[in-house]
Formats: C-alpha cells, sequence, structure tokens
C-alpha cells in the first residue's frame, strides 16, 4: 500500500451560495457557472502559487504555502467573483496538516476548513484562529471575532474569524444558511450493502444505492392546463421504409405541443393504439379524454415532402384548421414550425414569447443528422449494440456536434454499456469510469441545447446516481448523489406523465429508508403501483413499435425492481411472472450478464413455491450462460448461489447424496470477500443433512452457522444490527439454527441445553420486526417440534399454529398452479398440515 503523503499548508475551502437552488431551476446555467468559475478563479489560484487540489461539486479545495497567499489569493477570488453574475461565493481558510491519500485529500485540518467556510458571509471570508495569527501583525488586515461554534466531527475548540477589511462584508455570529453537515453512517454500509446472501440482491439495479438521499414527493400532479390534444400518428402515404419519418414528424409534433404548460399533450404511447384504424371521433374524445384531434398524413418523395394535416375540435366535431405543405426536406423544420404554432394558435390559447420560442425551437440545423437519427431510432434494438450505435451517433455528430437528442442517445449508449454491458460490477477503472463520466457529459449538453429534452433528462440522475456509487472518495459521491436529487426532482416537474417518472418514483418507494433497508406496506402498494404504470406504458410502446432508446432501458429497470419487490412480499407468483417477461425479453439481446442476473432473480421464487423442475432448468440456463461471461469476480457469487440452490433443490427432490456433493464440492474461496455467503452455505447444507436425516451432520454445520452468525454481531463491522433487513436476515439464520438444535437436543433427551436454546431462541423472536423469508415457516415449525419432544402441548400448538397461518398466508398469494405445488411438493408444508389436522 502506498503511504499517504503529508503537507502542512494553508487550506482555502469555497462554495457557491444558492448553486443548489439554481441546479434545480436551471441545471444549464448551473453548470455554465462552475465553468466560468474555473475559467475566471484557476488562473488566480495559479498567480498566487496555490495548488488547485479539487473540485467538489460547486466548491473548490484549495492549498497555498502560506496563510498570507492564501488570504491575499482569496481576496482577489471574491474580488473577480464580482463579475460574474450569480457567483456569491462563501470562503474559509485554516491552517493545518493535509493528507494526500491515493486519489483523495483528507485529514482533520481539511475538515476544520470545510467546517469553517459555511461561517463567511456571502461575498466575505472566514478564518480559523491560527490564520488569524499570522494577520495580526499586518496592520493591512482587519478581522473580527465570531465564535466558538461546535463544529460537526471536530472534537477540539476553534476560533472563527472573519475578514472585514478590503471591502468584505462582516459574518454574523450564526449564519442562518450554514451549510453544516449532519452527521453519517459509513457510506458502504448504508449504500452498498449486500442485503440477503444471495436470496436477495436488491441493490442489483439501476438506482438502488443511493435514494435514501432523496427528497422526493411520490404523489404526480397534474399540471393546470387550458386544453387537451390527441395527435395521431400521421399516416405513410410513401413508401413503407419511410414510415420512420412519418413517425418522427408526428413524436417532433408532440414534443413541441408538450412544452406549452397550457396544453395537455395525449402521451405518444396512448395515440399510437390508432395506427393504421379507422378514427372513431367518440373513441378518442371519450377515451383518451381528448378534446382537439390532430391528423393527417406524409409523404416523402426523394428530396421532397407533402403533409397535409387537419385540426378537429371535438366537442363540437368541426375542422378548426387544416393545411397542406409541399416542400424541400431541407425544409422539414419550417414545416415542424407552421403545424405547431398553428395548432397552438387555433386552440384559442394565448402563450408567452417563452413558451412560442420553445414551440419554435427546431431540433437540429441539419436534416441529414435529423433524418439519420429518425432512421436509427426506428431500428435501435434490432441487431445493434450500445458500442456500434454509439459510433454512429457519433458520425452524425459531425454534421451538428449542438444536436441534443443525438447527444442525449450517445449519452443513454455510454450509460447502458457501463450498465448492462459488464462494467457495474468490475472495479471503476479509468476505462470504464469514461462510459459513466461520458454519459453525463453528453446529457449535460444535451440539456445546454435544449432544457426541455426528455431522454436527457432521463438518463442524467442514473448516470449520477453510478457515479456516485463507484466514485473512488466519498466527498465526490455525496456531490453526485445530490445532483442526481436535482435531476428527479426536475424530470418529475417538468414531465410528471412520463413513464421514466413512474419508474423514478416506484424506485423511490422500493427503496424509500436504504437506512433500515425496509419498505413499510404503504410504500410496496405506492411501488407497485408506480412501477406496474411503468410496465404497462413501455410495453404499449413497445407493442406499438415507439421509436425511443429509453424503453428498453425502462423496461428492464422495472421488470427487476418488481421481480424483487413481489418477492421479499412473498407474491411469489408474481414475481415468478416478472421473471418470465424479463427472461424472454433478455434472451434477444446481447447482454448475457442481466439474463444470468434475471435467472438468479427467478429461480428463488420458484424454489419458494416448490416448482423444483423449474429451478432446475433455470439452474442449468444460468450455469451455461455463466461460462459465457467474461472471467469477472461476480461470476464466482453467480455460481455460488446457483449451486447452493441446486443442490438444495436436489434434497427437496430426494435425490440428497447428488445434493449434498453439489454443495460440498462448491468454490469456497471468496467467502472472505463476501462475508454474507458464507452463512447462507453453512446453513443451506445444514438443512441438506438435517432434512436427509443426517441430524448429527445437520447439528454440526448448525452450531458453525450459529457461532458465525454470532461472531458477525460480536464485531459488527459491516453495520448489521443498524440495518434492519440484513439484521432479520442475519439474525434468521441464527434463529433457525437454534430451533432445530433444540429439537436434536430434546431427542437425545438433553433437556437442560434444550430448554436454554429455546430460552434465547425466543429472545431473538421478540428483537425482529419480521423472520426472513422461508425461516418465518422453518423457526415456528421446528421450534414447535421441540416443544412437542418437551410434552409442552400449550407452546407446541402456539408455534404449530404460527408456522400454520405463515403457510395459508403465504399460500394465498399465490395463484392456483403455483398453491398446488406450494401446498403439495414443500415436504415441511404437508407437515404442518397434516401436524395440525391432528391437534
Amino acid at each position: 500500500m502506498t503511504k499517504p503523503k503529508r503537507k502542512l499548508a494553508a487550506i482555502v475551502f469555497t462554495d457557491i451560495v444558492g448553486f443548489t437552488e439554481l441546479s434545480a431551476k436551471n441545471e444549464p446555467a448551473a453548470l455554465e457557472l462552475l465553468k466560468k468559475q474555473r475559467k475566471i478563479l484557476k488562473p488566480i489560484v495559479e498567480e498566487h502559487g496555490g495548488d488547485w487540489l479539487k473540485e467538489i461539486g460547486d466548491g473548490l479545495l484549495l492549498t497555498f504555502n502560506t496563510n498570507i497567499e492564501a488570504v491575499l489569493c482569496s481576496i482577489a477570488i471574491q474580488e473577480a467573483a464580482k463579475s460574474i453574475p450569480e457567483l456569491d461565493l462563501r470562503i474559509g481558510i485554516h491552517q493545518g496538516e493535509v493528507v494526500f491519500q491515493g486519489d483523495d485529500v483528507v485529514g482533520d485540518d481539511v475538515n476544520i476548513a470545510s467546517r469553517i467556510e459555511p461561517f463567511s458571509s456571502s461575498g466575505g471570508i472566514a478564518i480559523s484562529g491560527r490564520v488569524n495569527a499570522s494577520l495580526e501583525r499586518d496592520p493591512e488586515f482587519e478581522t473580527t471575532f465570531i465564535g466558538k461554534p461546535a463544529l460537526k466531527g471536530v472534537s477540539q475548540e476553534i476560533k472563527v474569524y472573519c475578514i472585514t477589511s478590503h471591502g468584505l462584508l462582516r459574518a454574523g455570529m450564526i449564519p442562518t444558511d450554514a451549510k453544516l453537515e449532519q452527521e453519517r453512517t459509513s457510506f458502504f454500509k448504508k449504500y452498498v450493502f449486500p442485503i440477503t446472501g444471495g436470496l436477495l440482491v436488491l441493490l442489483g439495479g439501476i438506482f438502488w444505492f443511493l435514494l435514501p438521499l432523496l427528497s422526493i414527493g411520490s404523489a404526480v400532479d397534474m399540471p393546470d392546463y387550458e386544453k387537451r390534444i390527441a395527435v395521431l400518428y400521421l399516416e405513410n402515404r410513401g413508401s413503407e421504409e419511410d414510415s420512420y419519418f412519418s413517425e418522427g414528424l408526428t413524436e417532433e409534433i408532440i414534443t413541441r405541443l408538450s412544452r406549452v404548460k397550457k396544453i395537455s399533450v395525449v402521451s405518444r404511447f396512448d395515440v399510437a393504439e390508432y395506427k393504421g384504424r379507422n378514427i372513431n371521433l367518440d373513441e378518442i374524445h371519450d377515451k383518451l379524454e381528448a378534446d382537439f384531434l390532430l391528423t393527417g398524413n406524409v409523404m416523402k418523395l426523394n428530396d421532397k415532402i407533402k403533409v397535409s394535416v387537419e385540426l378537429v375540435d371535438l366537442e363540437k366535431r368541426d375542422v378548426e384548421w387544416s393545411e397542406s405543405f409541399e416542400k424541400d426536406m431541407n425544409d422539414i423544420f419550417s414545416i415542424q414550425d407552421e403545424v405547431a404554432i398553428n395548432i397552438v394558435e387555433n386552440l384559442d390559447i394565448n402563450i408567452g414569447s417563452r413558451d412560442k420560442k420553445l414551440v419554435l425551437a427546431d431540433p437540429t440545423t441539419n436534416t441529414d443528422a435529423y433524418d439519420a437519427i429518425l432512421r436509427m431510432k426506428k431500428r435501435i434494438h434490432n441487431e445493434t449494440t450500445a458500442l456500434s450505435n454509439i459510433a454512429e451517433i457519433n458520425t452524425i455528430l459531425e454534421n451538428d456536434p449542438t444536436y441534443a437528442e443525438a447527444l442525449a442517445m450517445r449519452g443513454v449508449f455510454h450509460i447502458y454499456y457501463f450498465m448492462e454491458g459488464g462494467l457495474r460490477n468490475q472495479p471503476f477503472t479509468i476505462e470504464n469510469r469514461e462510459f459513466v463520466e461520458q454519459a453525463i457529459s453528453d446529457a449535460e449538453k444535451a440539456l445546454i441545447y435544449d432544457p426541455l429534452n426528455i431522454t436527457a433528462m432521463s438518463i442524467l440522475p442514473v448516470s449520477y446516481i453510478w457515479s456516485a456509487v463507484k466514485s473512488l472518495n466519498t466527498s465526490s459521491k455525496i456531490m453526485a448523489a445530490r445532483k442526481s436529487v436535482v435531476c428527479i426532482n426536475n424530470l418529475k416537474k417538468t414531465y410528471p406523465d412520463h413513464y421514466f417518472t413512474s419508474l423514478i418514483i416506484g424506485v423511490y418507494h422500493t427503496m424509500k429508508d436504504l437506512n433500515t433497508l425496509t419498505m413499510s406496506s404503504s410504500d410496496y402498494e405506492k411501488a407497485k403501483e408506480f412501477l406496474t404504470k411503468t410496465i404497462l406504458s413501455v410495453e404499449k410502446g413497445i407493442n406499438n413499435d415507439i421509436s425511443d432508446p429509453l424503453l428498453l432501458f425502462a423496461y428492464q429497470g422495472a421488470l427487476d425492481l418488481m421481480i424483487r419487490t413481489e418477492y421479499k412480499y412473498s407474491f411469489y407468483s408474481n414475481a415468478i411472472n416478472y421473471s418470465d417477461i424479463a427472461i424472454d425479453l433478455l434472451k434477444n439481446e446481447y447482454n448475457i450478464e442481466k439474463l444470468v442476473d434475471i435467472y438468479v432473480a427467478s429461480s428463488f421464487p420458484k424454489f419458494m413455491v416448490g416448482d423444483y423442475v423449474g429451478v432446475i432448468k433455470d439452474v442449468v440456463d444460468l450455469q451455461r450462460l455463466v461460462k459465457q461471461l467474461p472471467q469477472t469476480f461476480n461470476i464466482k457469487t453467480f455460481k455460488f448461489q446457483s449451486s447452493l440452490l441446486l443442490g438444495y433443490t436436489y434434497v427437496q427432490l430426494g435425490k440428497t447424496e447428488l445434493g449434498l456433493d453439489i454443495i460440498n464440492q462448491m468454490d469456497t474461496t471468496f467467502f472472505n470477500d463476501i462475508w454474507w455467503a458464507k452463512p447462507d452455505y453453512y446453513g443451506f447444507l445444514a438443512l441438506s443433512y438435517f432434512e436427509s436425516g443426517d441430524e448429527e451432520n445437520g447439528i454440526k454445520y448448525f452450531n458453525k452457522n450459529y457461532d458465525l452468525t454470532t461472531s458477525l454481531y460480536k464485531d459488527d463491522k459491516y453495520g448489521i444490527s443498524s440495518l434492519t433487513d440484513v439484521h432479520n436476515w442475519v439474525i434468521a439464520w441464527q434463529m433457525l439454527s437454534q430451533a432445530c438444535i433444540a429439537k436434536y437436543l430434546v431427542e437425545q433427551n438433553d433437556i437442560t441445553k434444550a430448554e436454554i436454546v429455546i430460552k434465547n431462541l425466543e429472545k431473538n423472536l421478540s428483537s425482529v420486526s419480521e423472520i426472513a423469508f422461508f425461516m418465518a415457516v422453518d423457526i415456528p415449525y421446528y421450534l414447535a417440534l421441540a416443544y412437542k419432544g418437551l410434552s409442552n402441548d400449550s407452546e407446541y400448538n402456539r408455534y404449530l399454529n404460527i408456522a400454520f397461518d405463515e403457510v395459508m398466508k403465504i399460500s394465498n398469494r399465490l395463484n392456483d398452479k403455483h398453491k398446488q405445488t406450494y401446498l403439495n411438493n414443500v415436504r415441511r408444508n404437508r407437515e404442518i398440515i397434516a401436524m395440525k389436522k391432528n391437534i
């Protein structure tokens, strides 16, 4: 390991006042402000001999050899900032030791400097007592004592002053808007925690790492509007291969009208159902709740275009406006302008200059680039890969580097390749980090040229979240997470009805409290509502061949989350149905790793309902696919999960020797790197022996499991006790081990030990909010058997009823097919039902 480098320096922290609010209102303007800050301030820092160490979101971390140099540079920075609108800076200065550790800059004194900065006034400079001591002997400087605030994470007493000479403002004693950070638990404990040891990797999807940082509402409020219009897809009167053009023209008109707040535009997914159908005005009026209808046709012949449109008032059944255009291809944007603005005018809506400008904003200046993007969207998911799409868009952007939709689409494919091409599970190297950074850059550039581009607005928060997850230092993680929050709120505010907005809100409810890793029943219902809405919308778009680069991206994410959410709440039939849909979808794509991930997720609910044949088929398919993956570390976890489940499944089918051979021959060399694997291994191995009749070996591994899970709590280096779901899962293994050990001790007539184990088990039972997964049945079942051996009928009946009620609860959540296999194929369930009848 490289030894950290240390340096004594004057440390300067800067922060832009109101930057978060500016980002929420106008992200492109905020990004432009950061560029101006860098351009103006960097030469000033270099002129004063400072080191520009890093940019932390909107803030800067600088160091200087002396306090005087740091102060003079800070004064020059504040003077220069006056010439830049909205660049209102706070600056904090402290002297101390800077520690360079890898790519990060750390140390207590760095922390102190960051805590002092919020006590500066806007346009002012706050300094510590050490820096103030350097200025006291120089009459050029005047300072005022602020106080000795209790700084978060700082144990020593720090005196804070502000500089009042050189035209700088005096700071107040307690600044009301000082951004004092709250204490945070370890980032990795809180956000990147493995959840259920292979039973469920609930964080393994698109966004699942940073959502506790979000502050978003769950309701999608409908905006106020004066008129609602349905724009039907223009009929293609040209050749079949020109259908892409008529569809693209229609969607551009929809996009332009959607920018006017006073107009509600029916979703293109809903109007797509009417492609090629005879128009029924009553149906459109009633089903789509539209006041107006735009219909027409388009013919593209070489370089000529002929477009005919008609605007119908569905209440009056009158044609409000109609027009035919025949122009060169180069005039396509003028046709779009005329159609859109005439619709607005004939809807009798008064719009401001801003809305009019948005309606008339052309997507690009280059018709060749426009045509190429339309063609590409039409075949975007047919025999193409992310990398080939990126290469094609690079060529398109040579014609127009400011084409927002092309930039946004390139961003989509950069993050798509990172997520679905196997890079997200690899170390965050320079090479694969570039895909995330490029996605962010493309989306941000797109929003500069088109601030309302839905593709960019949707992909940007995803990219920022992955940047936060994969960044190498905590400050970068937090800043990226904050930016993702701003982007998500912008998306929700601007496009409340968009399917990607529904997806984001569904994600929010599935993981609203990652600090405890739990989901309330109300959050489950909300998650299901919005994820179902996303899936139905996207399916409608896919079925109607809508050209949208985000469709499959959102579809995979929503399906993935629904599988895991339904599984968590024991709706196993629902989880299996969504798994089947996802598998069919992914089989047609190049993304093997994602398919493997879905197979892992789908095999566990099948096991839970007793579909053992389905489990074996899934695991065999999974292991075949794993062989095609590059040799990355996560392959070991895939192999581990599948082999463990396969072995235990064979035990359930009565093929005990085969099942135990599979489990015993598993690769366990990676247990030290993935802590959750070992409890699962000992637990399933113990159950396999125990249920096959070899109770002695079963108890041997139950004891190992109990000792291991107890030690995990003892040192708690993984933060288990603070994470509810993880706590419930680990302690459930403890309790299951105790229940089986108690049953065994009773059979061995070691009553005293058995009673001690039972007493400890029941103490554990009172400490969990819910018992994890299948153990919710197994623990009371084996505890009931232990009490039966002790001839304690009342406790035997009590725990048997608990196990029976749990079986019935799960059974009632299954479809008829799965209910039959659950009650008949699962041996434990058969025994519980039989025991219940004999009471």
